[in-house]
């Protein structure tokens, strides 16, 4: 049986958005997940799948936490 994963996720997926934003998501290696998030290679796969889930997740984060927020004040104007 699996064990409970004793970190935040979302902030877990914040942290790789981060990084994928700077490095790219081909020049970012499972090692600098690893490093940057402070999981090991374990957890990650465990709690995200490979690295391209995590890369999608942390955008599914990004899309549903800022962008499509800020998008709110214009499809009640009906602009969007």
């Amino acid at each position: 049986m699996a064990r409970k994963a004793n970190f935040c996720k979302q902030e877990k997926l914040e942290q790789a958005m981060t990084l994928f934003w700077s490095k790219g998501f081909a020049n970012t290696s499972i090692n600098d997940l690893t490093e940057t998030l402070a999981i090991n290679r374990f957890s990650l796969y465990n709690t995200f799948g490979d690295k391209e889930t995590l890369y999608y997740q942390a955008l599914d984060n990004y899309l549903s936490s800022i962008s499509f927020p800020k998008l709110e004040p214009l499809r009640a104007e009906g602009l969007v």
